[in-house]
């Protein structure tokens, strides 16, 4: 019997259901192979970053943003920003394998880096045991030191009591100072951003 010869409204209305049902179906069959293409190229694209992501990394700051980025989609699934102070983004990243990590970035601004009230404790802390100059500037290695004395006095209203030698110039960061006396410098992890 043909459609065409189907009279009967229940027959016609259990059809046209099968039909609709048939077709949910199939879009929901297409998206999830449209799903798995996608990640079976992102897969590839994995594939390929393994075997060079020497490479990737040797080039990571001449990279173009557009590639940064492309590669970044690989591995990160989502990132919300947060303000949490005055200048101061809590960044949450959402990794593809389900894990997170918390970032926190300062502002800069055209007098510098605003400083994280975790700097600011380390701070305080170094100069109320003690600390020398130079240890002062290698808690902040890409702070000058006119922003650490500047730093510490608008926090404590009172200069900073230094009576041993001031080996490091007052626009002179620990890197420079450094350099300057011919020491290797090695950035370190965390430091804060450049002044």
């Amino acid at each position: 019997m043909s459609l065409g010869a189907a009279t009967s409204p229940d027959l016609v209305a259990a059809v046209e259901r099968k039909y609709l049902d048939a077709q949910a179906e199939h879009d929901r069959l297409t998206q999830e192979l449209d799903t798995i293409c996608a990640g079976l190229a992102d897969m590839d694209k994995i594939k390929a970053l393994k075997d060079s992501y020497l490479q990737v990394l040797d080039e990571w700051d001449a990279m173009e943003s557009d590639a940064k980025r492309e590669i970044l989609h690989i591995f990160v699934d989502k990132i919300v920003g947060t303000k949490i102070d005055k200048g101061v983004i809590d960044l949450a990243v959402s990794w593809t394998d389900t894990s997170f990590d918390h970032l926190r970035l300062p502002r800069v601004t055209s007098s510098g880096t605003v400083w994280l009230p975790q700097e600011i404790d380390l701070l305080l802390s170094l100069t109320a045991r003690g600390a020398t100059q130079v240890e002062l500037a290698q808690a902040f290695p890409d702070r000058t030191w006119r922003s650490i004395y500047n730093k510490y006095t608008a926090l404590t209203k009172a200069p900073l009591d230094l009576r041993k030698n001031h080996p490091i110039g007052r626009d002179e960061t620990y890197h420079q100072y450094l350099n300057r006396v011919g020491q290797p410098s090695t950035n370190t992890k965390g430091s804060s951003p450049t002044c």
